[in-house]
């Protein structure tokens, strides 16, 4: 039996003979194997040549070394010149990772079949010691010159569309003033030909160095140093906590990022230690001429969500009643708010106040504290009711009685501590504020432009790891205004506001193995009263293309609300003045859904908190409505958030 591959061997004999013959190379017998290349004198000694670097003929020192470098800048260029034309593709978000995964996957299996048929056609000694033996055992031999051409012109077009893009958005920054100006040219259907002529040039004068293993290297460095700083950024953002950095790649982890930038550090000084120092003093000179001539700007910088990550602001704020004394009576709390602050282990600001009430020392609080641009953005408030509040300090090792001053920084011990603060407040003891006064705090906070968080029950909160918890599994997001479901929409900014919370929960350590769960209350009900089905589909396909461009993984279960819609009236619609009282068996109706929806694998509720009624004659009214909506929900935060924090306009 015939081998199929005994004509190919008979070809590859014969051009070895022949190429023997005219003194091309040596034979295995003699060592070294020695390459003459026709168009360089140098002799090189090679010792170790991969079959994949046969494809083109090669000249010159350590030709193989060097081609094997090009070729690995080559093959790692694809996911750069994706990210660059990302804002032409439909999806680039999941057009990119895939296409790349898919050509990694294709271009292995092509290679892996092409070494294999390689090793069991080709003598070992041609592999190493003929850069060009395709052609002649080729089917026709031009072919893997057109391959190779065809190759060179893909590669050299992609990489010129691919940089004359990011060379149009520096001009159009005038980042680089005059400099850049031929690039901000454009054709009418708003394609960057001034770049792609300027990109164009600056190729022409890269390549009057002469050399192409020279152009290999730097080529090869800088790519190495592109996908460095990239996995740097991806660092330092996972490092930051930043909330909006949500990657969709599973298996993504800060060492992966460690290691990729590592890796490409190395191979970037094995590669040329010259051309290597030299990128990294080019970055740093690109990024400080970046940072120095840059405008403001409203997305944010890593430097900035590092700064805050380390000095991250937990407002702890106090109230201290008029006191006629000759010195200033606030002094002498800080040492102790300060050995509370450093017990708890937060990262806080220390800010008290002297007010003649609650509600003008909450707004002096609001307005003086922070430090320069870390000013605090939220309002945390703990609910109004009867319940009586648990002193969970006590239950703290940290404030064990026994405690001496000398292990606290300020000098404070555990009981002088315990005993500066007063006792929390018993079933008998009044609250310090009046429900309108409480309600007033609220709406001074929103004039102000801050985001409101009133929280409930928590003292029933059972934390990640505590005996019982194994039972909660789900963070439930309620994203609209259920005192008024048809005066507000899912897509706005406090429902946007309210997901980002709920994310930022489920990004901590300790809460990643809850999952997110959205319910969106749909009533059947055509506004001409017929029934269909088609609302529901509707809201849910809206909901999800939402989240998926959030990046945010949660579940999705829609609510059927008409039960508790028909009890709403038509009538209580209003807003401000004009807002009527809303019936209590609305209120009664909507908590049983959310409690029954929920049920007891809920460990934490974020609710959309509606904004106070303008009248603050119906205060009172509006905080028992919270009251009847949460009441016996378990640990639930009401939100009203004014700032943006998503964009999904990029």
């Amino acid at each position: 039996m015939s081998r199929p591959w005994k004509g190919i061997v008979t070809i590859v004999e014969r051009v070895k003979k022949q190429r023997m013959e005219n003194g091309d190379f040596m034979t295995d017998a003699q060592s070294p194997p020695i390459i003459r290349s026709q168009e360089s004198p140098t002799l090189s000694y090679i010792t170790v040549q991969p079959p994949y670097l046969v494809l083109l003929p090669g000249s010159g020192k350590c030709q193989g070394l060097e081609e094997d470098k090009r070729r690995a800048g080559v093959s790692c260029r694809s996911l750069l010149d994706a990210e660059t034309r990302g804002g032409e593709l439909k999806q680039p978000s999941r057009a990119i990772p895939l296409g790349t995964i898919i050509a990694v996957i294709i271009t292995f299996f092509v290679y892996l079949v092409l070494f294999i048929l390689a090793a069991l056609t080709c003598d070992r000694t041609l592999l190493r010691e003929d850069y060009g033996f395709f052609r002649p055992i080729n089917i026709w031999p031009p072919f893997v010159l057109i391959g190779v051409y065809a190759t060179s012109l893909s590669a050299s077009m992609s990489t010129l569309i691919g940089a004359s893009r990011i060379l149009h958005a520096l001009a159009k920054d005038d980042l680089f003033g005059i400099l850049l100006a031929p690039a901000k040219l454009v054709s009418k259907g708003g394609n960057p030909w001034g770049a792609v002529l300027y990109t164009w040039a600056l190729v022409q004068i890269v390549l009057l160095a002469g050399k192409l293993n020279t152009i290999a290297g730097i080529v090869t460095v800088f790519y190495l140093m592109a996908y460095a700083a990239i996995d740097l950024a991806c660092l330092a953002l996972e490092w930051a906590s930043a909330p909006n950095f949500r990657p969709t790649f599973r298996l993504f982890s800060w060492h992966s990022c460690l290691l990729g930038i590592l890796s490409c550090l190395v191979m970037m000084f094995l590669i040329n230690p010259a051309y290597a120092s030299g990128s990294i003093v080019l970055l740093l000179l690109l990024l400080g001429t970046i940072h120095f001539r840059s405008g403001s700007s409203s997305w944010g910088y890593i430097s900035q969500a590092l700064i805050f990550h380390q000095v991250r602001v937990e407002e702890t704020t106090a109230w201290a009643g008029v006191d006629a004394l000759p010195s200033d009576p606030v002094q002498a709390h800080y040492s102790f708010w300060l050995s509370l602050v450093d017990k708890l282990n937060v990262k806080a600001f220390v800010d008290l106040t002297l007010s003649p009430s609650v509600r003008h020392g909450t707004q002096q609080l609001l307005r003086i504290t922070g430090l320069g641009g870390m000013k605090p953005n939220m309002l945390v408030l703990g609910f109004y009711d009867n319940s009586c509040p648990d002193d969970y300090f006590l239950q703290d090792s940290a404030f064990t009685p026994g405690l001496s001053p000398r292990d606290d920084p300020f000098g404070v011990d555990a009981t002088s501590l315990q005993a500066h603060f007063p006792p929390v407040r018993s079933p008998e003891t009044p609250h310090h504020v009046t429900p309108k006064e409480y309600v007033a705090m609220i709406c001074d906070a929103l004039k102000m432009h801050k985001n409101i968080v009133l929280a409930r029950n928590f003292s029933s909160l059972l934390r990640p790891g505590t005996p019982g918890s194994d039972s909660a599994m789900y963070i439930d997001v309620w994203p609209l205004d259920l005192l008024r479901p048809q005066a507000s929409a899912y897509v706005d900014v406090c429902s946007l506001f309210l997901l980002q919370m709920a994310c930022i929960l489920n990004m901590a350590a300790s809460w990643r193995r809850y999952q997110l769960r959205v319910f969106l209350c749909v009533e059947s009900r055509s506004p001409n009263g017929s029934g269909t089905s088609n609302g529901w589909l509707a809201a849910e396909v809206k909901f999800r293309e939402l989240l998926a461009k959030l990046r945010i993984r949660a579940s999705i279960r829609v609510v059927s609300w008409d039960r508790v819609a028909i009890l709403r009236g038509q009538n209580c619609e209003g807003q401000g003045l004009t807002r009527e009282p809303i019936p209590g068996e609305y209120l009664n109706a909507a908590n049983r859904v959310v409690l029954e929806e929920g049920g007891a694998e809920s460990a934490v509720r974020f609710l959309y908190l509606p904004r106070p009624p303008a009248d603050s004659s119906l205060h009172e009214c509006y905080l028992e409505e919270l009251d009847a909506l949460t009441v016996g929900l378990g640990p639930t935060l009401l939100i009203q958030g004014l700032t943006p924090v998503t964009c999904t306009e990029l």
